[in-house]
């Protein structure tokens, strides 16, 4: 038998690509649940009351809930369409090759709607971290490291204001270490 009352799925009915999402459904205690996912993947155990959903690319997708009564076997099923939508693109300009102690200019060209979120490892930013363009001083290198170089990274996370959609990029900064100069 399939009964008429309705299944309601909790959660976002659109989605930002390759986001994590969480789905419940109200169950009693005589019930058990199977979910199913097109466009996605449901993240740990299908016939818990709530599930996280890991989205794909932009697009369509659907949940399926299928609950059944474990007492009379009565099944309820519900189909929600939820909406993929992309990521903002995010691209800076800079070098990725430094001196130590020397400060580097990395800008991007920022779409209108659209916040920045600069952040640096192994180095400093100068003045504002949500400008469209920064200056970064990066570290120097000990005089006792042995190495002559030494990693670092820059950051730039761009959140879409309309849809709230964040997107990261990441990239390696190799920080040289200057020639010392000896004189005799």
């Amino acid at each position: 038998t399939i009964n008429s009352s309705p299944l309601i799925i909790q959660g976002k009915k659109t989605v930002c690509a390759n986001s994590e999402e969480k789905y419940s459904v109200t169950t009693e205690p005589t019930k058990k649940n199977l979910w199913s996912v097109t466009g996605g993947t449901v993240q740990g155990n299908t016939s818990d009351s709530t599930v996280i959903i890991l989205w794909g690319d932009t697009g369509e997708g659907f949940i399926q809930l299928i609950q059944q009564d474990t007492v009379s076997q009565d099944i309820d099923t519900v189909v929600q369409r939820v909406e993929i939508i992309a990521q903002p693109d995010v691209a800076y300009y800079g070098v990725d090759e430094v001196c130590e102690g020397m400060p580097e200019v990395y800008y991007v060209v920022t779409s209108e709607g659209r916040t920045n979120k600069w952040t640096v490892y192994n180095g400093v930013i100068a003045g504002s971290d949500t400008a469209d363009s920064i200056i970064v001083n990066w570290t120097s290198i000990a005089e006792d490291e042995d190495s002559a170089f030494v990693i670092a990274s820059l950051s730039l996370e761009h959140t879409d204001l309309t849809t709230g959609c964040t997107n990261i990029r990441t990239g390696i900064i190799n920080i040289s270490k200057n020639p010392s100069a000896k004189f005799s």
